[in-house]
């Protein structure tokens, strides 16, 4: 059997299929290409969500340490607050008592100058 020469029409037919295989091929590989973008698409959003939710947590955590801290600075102050009014009544009842020793310590010392004076005098120097 001897082939027979292609014709014009069998070749522009050829090409035809041709072109219209490879569109069909062209389509596919779109079309995966569409399938693949929204799986990634899906987890990109999936992904964004749960960090968004993470890093939600990690705010909410923060902010109840940081409320927990305010509490502690506040406890601490008034703390602090009771303490320097107790130490201020310390010091006042201090100085008090300072005055008080120095005020008994004139009277004795006085009351020992009298006695020393009448001792003298009695034995009559």
């Amino acid at each position: 059997m001897t082939e027979k020469e292609p014709t014009l029409k069998d070749v522009v037919r050829a090409i035809e299929d041709l072109g219209s295989v490879t569109a069909k091929g062209f389509l596919r590989v779109e079309k995966r290409f569409e399938k693949v973008d929204k799986k990634i698409e899906t987890e990109i959003g999936s992904v964004k969500s749960e960090l968004k939710s993470d890093l939600k947590k990690e705010i909410r955590s923060v902010k109840v340490g940081i409320h927990e801290l305010n509490i502690n600075i506040r406890e601490q102050r008034e703390d602090i607050h009771r303490l320097d009014d107790r130490i201020g009544r310390l010091e006042n009842q201090t100085h008090g008592n300072i005055d008080l020793l120095f005020e008994q310590q004139e009277k004795m010392s006085f009351r020992i100058t009298k006695i020393e004076t009448k001792t003298l005098k009695t034995q009559g120097l």
